[in-house]
């Protein structure tokens, strides 16, 4: 029955693919979105219309997600620009990335075997560009800055791109069709990408009287160690932890953790 099936609970952010529901489809188990945010474009963006009229100047442009790759090109195309492959390299992390760049026909993609940050800044560091090699980073408003912290150490012009942000999301009714679910299943599993992600989470089910109780028999899976300690730290175990951070592995994780019960 539904009620002794386990439910695994995506809260990546609204729109765009994510690469853990299609893995753990694929295994056929059973996923509830439950975004905690929402992807919102900048629209004050003036430095769009120079930077793309300078583009013959870059070396390479770096994309970390497949939305990134969406707004970039739309860009382009309302600005009437072309993106010449012969003389600048189009770097992706991760397969969902890289695969939506080669939909809009560009099919010579640099990237790394591991989809992580990490990863890329080795790659760059095997690529060995000339020092004061221009790179654009077409991205979300706030990151890690592990990228722009490790390629300015590399001595890579690297020319940040903010296109959009994440906004707070929070959508009434599907609280309370998770509260139903989490009233009903054996095992419900939420995961998070990041430490926001579990904040912002913890702030919504504090909104429901029902749901904070339910949590204590729920479980909870991190994509990494940072993100761990911060569910940790609210006294919640976390049995399921990534071994790499990217959502190939973390979808092996759950089944792993699946497996054994």
């Amino acid at each position: 029955s539904g009620v002794s099936r386990p439910l695994v609970v995506i809260t990546r952010p609204t729109g765009g693919v994510c690469q853990l529901t299609q893995k753990l489809k694929a295994q056929k188990i059973e996923v509830f979105h439950f975004p905690l945010f929402k992807r919102v474009l900048l629209t004050n963006r003036i430095e769009v219309p120079s930077i793309l009229d300078k583009l013959d100047e870059f070396a390479a442009i770096l994309f970390t997600s497949a939305h990134s790759v969406d707004i970039f090109f739309d860009l382009l195309k309302t600005e009437k620009k072309e993106l010449n492959q012969k003389s600048i390299a189009l770097m992706a992390i991760g397969a969902a990335t890289a695969a939506r760049i080669k939909t809009l026909g560009y099919p010579k993609i640099l990237s790394p075997n591991k989809a992580n940050s990490e990863s890329m800044i080795e790659f760059f560091q095997i690529l060995a560009l000339p020092r004061g090699s221009k790179v654009l980073y077409p991205k979300v408003n706030v990151t890690r800055g592990l990228i722009e912290a490790n390629l300015l150490r590399l001595g890579i012009n690297l020319i940040s791109l903010s296109l959009y942000k994440l906004a707070p999301h929070r959508d009434e009714k599907l609280l309370q069709k998770l509260v139903s679910e989490m009233q009903t299943r054996h095992l419900l599993i939420f995961t998070f990408f990041s430490s926001s992600a579990f904040t912002q989470f913890f702030e919504v089910m504090a909104t429901s009287r029902d749901a904070l109780p339910l949590l204590k028999t729920a479980v909870f899976a991190a994509l990494g160690p940072v993100t761990q300690k911060t569910i940790e730290a609210k006294g919640y175990a976390v049995p399921i932890v990534a071994a790499e951070a990217n959502a190939l592995s973390f979808a092996d994780a759950i089944q792993e953790y699946l497996n054994r019960q």
